[in-house]
C-alpha cells in the first residue's frame, strides 16, 4: 500500500451550484459510487447532515490544500494502521467538505432568537386551526362550504397521487379484492397535521439552537472538530486520534489547530443533537 495517499480531483463537481450527496457524488470520481463511499453516505445520513454541499465549499484550491503534505502524514499514518485504502482519504475529505457546507448552513441565531421563531410557529398553528374551525362547515373534499376537517389529500395533484395511486393497484392485486376506506388513502386532516407541526416546533424550541454563540470567535473551529469526531467515530467505528482531528481542522479551516486544541474543545461540550 502506497504511503502517500491523495484524493482523486472531482472535477465534475467544480462547475456546480451546489452538490447533493446522493444524486452528485457518485459522478466524482471514474470509479462511480464505490462501497466505500456508499457507506460514507449512510454515515452522514446518520450523522444528520442535509446532503447538500454549498457552493463554492468544494474548490480546486480547497482540493490541492488537502492533498499537500502538511499535515497529511497524520491522517495517513492512522488509515494505515486500520489497513484503509486511499479511497478512506476520500471519505474523509467529503466529511471535510459536508462539515464546512453545514456550518455556512446554519441559523446563526441567539437563543433567545431562536426560542422566538418557533414560539411564533406554534401560535401561527393554533391560529389556523382555530380559523378553519370558524368557517363553521365542512371542506368535504371542496364540495362543502367551510373549511373543517379537510384531508390533506385533497390538496394533492393528480401527478403528486399517482404513486399512492400504484401502491394501491399492486396492493389490490396481491389481496385479489378492491380496497376501500382508510386502508386506501390515509385520513390526516390539515387540523390533526398542524397539531403536528406545533408539537415539532415546540420540541425543536426546547432543543435550542444547534449552536448557542455562533458568532463568537473560533466558533466554527469548535463546530468543525466536534463534527469531525462525531462523523469519524460513525464511519471507521472508533474515535479518531485527536491528532487527527487537529490536522483535519487545520486542512479544512485554514487554521493552524493543535491536538491540544481538540482535547480542549470536545471536553467543552458535543454538539447539540439535532
Amino acid at each position: 500500500m502506497s504511503r502517500h495517499m491523495q484524493v482523486p480531483k472531482p472535477d465534475k463537481c467544480f462547475h456546480k451550484d451546489g452538490i447533493d450527496v446522493f444524486r452528485d457524488l457518485s459522478a466524482c470520481f471514474d470509479s462511480g459510487l464505490t462501497p466505500e463511499m456508499g457507506t460514507a453516505i449512510a454515515t452522514l445520513r446518520k450523522g444528520g447532515y442535509v446532503f447538500w454541499i454549498m457552493p463554492g465549499v468544494v474548490d480546486t484550491e480547497y482540493w490541492q490544500r488537502f492533498n499537500c503534505r502538511e499535515n497529511l502524514q497524520e491522517i495517513e499514518d492512522w488509515l494505515l494502521k486500520q489497513e484503509r485504502s486511499a479511497e478512506a482519504l476520500a471519505v474523509i475529505f467529503w466529511f471535510t467538505v459536508a462539515v464546512r457546507s453545514e456550518w455556512l448552513r446554519l441559523p446563526k441565531h441567539t437563543a433567545s432568537k431562536h426560542g422566538e421563531i418557533y414560539g411564533r410557529i406554534g401560535k401561527l398553528c393554533d391560529d389556523l386551526s382555530h380559523a378553519l374551525t370558524e368557517t363553521d362547515d365542512l371542506y368535504a373534499s371542496g364540495f362543502g362550504r367551510g373549511m373543517m376537517f379537510a384531508y390533506m389529500l385533497d390538496f394533492l395533484t393528480d401527478e403528486e397521487r399517482e404513486p399512492l395511486a400504484i401502491a394501491i393497484r399492486k396492493e389490490q392485486s396481491v389481496r385479489g379484492w378492491p380496497l376501500d376506506g382508510p386502508e386506501v388513502f390515509p385520513r390526516v386532516t390539515v387540523e390533526t397535521l398542524l397539531k403536528r407541526l406545533k408539537a415539532a416546533a415546540e420540541d425543536r424550541a426546547l432543543r435550542g439552537p444547534t449552536h448557542r454563540q455562533p458568532r463568537k470567535h473560533g466558533a466554527e473551529r469548535g463546530y468543525f472538530i466536534r463534527r469531525m469526531d462525531q462523523l469519524l467515530a460513525l464511519h471507521f467505528g472508533k474515535k479518531a486520534p485527536h491528532a487527527v482531528i487537529a490536522a483535519l481542522t487545520s486542512k479544512a479551516l485554514n487554521d493552524q489547530t493543535t491536538p491540544a486544541d481538540v482535547s480542549a474543545t470536545l471536553r467543552n461540550r458535543r454538539v447539540h443533537q439535532r
